[in-house]
């Protein structure tokens, strides 16, 4: 399933790819990251090539010149950069059908802000509530002046990032994928405070609780 939003050549995705490229996070390693040598691969990496997949459509990122800092390198694979970004198609279908039932989101692992940018495009969301390992606050508030951005940097590990406590105030749709979430956390968050509905995986997910 595709989206009805064409992705391919947007200016929006254009912006937040030339943004990451001349913003990266210094020092590199200060973000999620692995590997060394010509192996070294971070969350800048990642978000570069998933945008330019997006914005260029699958057949043609397949042909796209691979950067010199990812060639050979183990950590990097062009299939699973276009998986990922069928991926987002998917959540943003999924989220234009839920649209109408909250103003607000919820974004565990926001990194450069993939997610919100795709969203944004169906509409203005009052309330953005994230977390991330990485220090992402002031770009995500400088890229995304439009929502009141809601930021905590946790430590790694921490998938729920705190929000068990009820911090999330207005009804909201979280978008999670399964890099970080497992199926039983993806039905505690039904079980957070204004969580209405779960997007995991580029996917609708069914409320365990609803009907019991």
């Amino acid at each position: 399933m595709g989206s009805p939003i064409k992705l391919e050549r947007n200016i929006k995705i254009a912006d937040m790819l030339t943004y990451t490229i001349y913003h990266l996070i210094f020092p590199i390693d200060k973000q999620e990251c692995c590997g060394t040598g010509k192996n070294f691969w971070c969350s800048d990496y990642w978000h570069i090539e998933v945008l330019k997949c997006l914005y260029l459509g699958d057949d043609v990122y397949l042909t796209d010149p691979i950067p010199r800092r990812l060639a050979d390198n183990t950590n990097f694979s062009v299939k699973d950069a276009i998986i990922y970004a069928a991926m987002k198609r998917k959540m943003l279908s999924c989220l234009i059908q839920l649209k109408d039932s909250c103003s607000s989101l919820f974004i565990p692992q926001i990194g450069r802000g993939i997610d919100l940018l795709l969203a944004n495009m169906i509409k203005t969301w009052e309330h953005v509530y994230c977390f991330d390992y990485a220090d992402h606050e002031a770009h995500l508030k400088e890229v995304f002046p439009e929502n009141q951005i809601h930021f905590v940097q946790i430590a790694e590990g921490n998938h729920m990032g705190g929000y068990s406590l009820g911090q999330i105030k207005e009804k909201s749709i979280a978008i999670v994928n399964k890099k970080f979430f497992r199926d039983v956390e993806v039905n505690n968050l039904f079980s957070l405070d204004n969580i209405v509905h779960v997007i995991h995986q580029g996917d609708i997910s069914e409320n365990p609780f609803e009907n019991k």
